[in-house]
């Protein structure tokens, strides 16, 4: 088999795609081969009402075309694959859209989101992110959101998140809930 039959017999995931929020980006990640993509709902900045409004996007621009279909589990990224749809796992970077309120979890879970990334680089309700200059860990708030999260079975996503809260994600996370970290660069070499 050569490099593009393998290629094009895989299952590829890009799992953190911010220039997917403009969807006219979606056809370069069909010409590369991508079986299913995670559109970035929301960076740090936005609030409940506009998390809401961006995957009502995602929920419209699906039902509009008979050639993509909402990720809400493994299975569905093989039923991508089978039918050469795009899969779009809806990932959030930043926890802005959930303000102070634990329950949104659940809604924005109900409305498809499956990926929540804990801080964007600044200091949150959660815990501190990857560019501040302390590195305090989770907050209260933060491990009630761990505890949400696993129980909705949704991914937590230490990208752009501060080491101490990302080992503390780690360690807060039960067994076998997941952490991820969607897109960094080593921390040494």
């Amino acid at each position: 088999m050569d490099a593009k039959q393998l290629h094009n017999s895989s299952i590829v995931i890009d799992v953190t795609c911010p220039l997917a929020k403009d969807p006219k980006y979606i056809e370069w990640w069909r010409e590369g081969g991508a079986t299913a993509i995670a559109p970035t709902v929301t960076g740090m900045a936005g609030n409940a009402r506009s998390g809401f409004a961006l995957i009502g996007g995602w929920h419209r621009y699906i039902r509009e075309r008979d050639d993509a279909l909402l990720v809400l589990s493994a299975a569905d990224i093989e039923r991508a694959k089978a039918e050469n749809k795009i899969g779009l796992i809806l990932h959030c970077q930043g926890t802005a859209i959930i303000e102070d309120e634990l329950d949104l979890l659940d809604a924005y879970h109900a409305a498809g989101l499956r990926v929540v990334q804990l801080c964007y680089n600044r200091k949150n309700l959660i815990g501190d992110g990857a560019g501040e200059c302390t590195d305090s860990g989770l907050s209260y708030f933060g491990l009630r959101v761990i505890e949400r999260l696993n129980a909705l079975n949704m991914l937590v996503d230490c990208a752009h998140t501060g080491y101490r809260t990302s080992m503390d994600a780690i360690e807060a996370s039960y067994a076998p809930a997941p952490v991820i970290i969607s897109h960094a660069n080593a921390y040494a070499v």
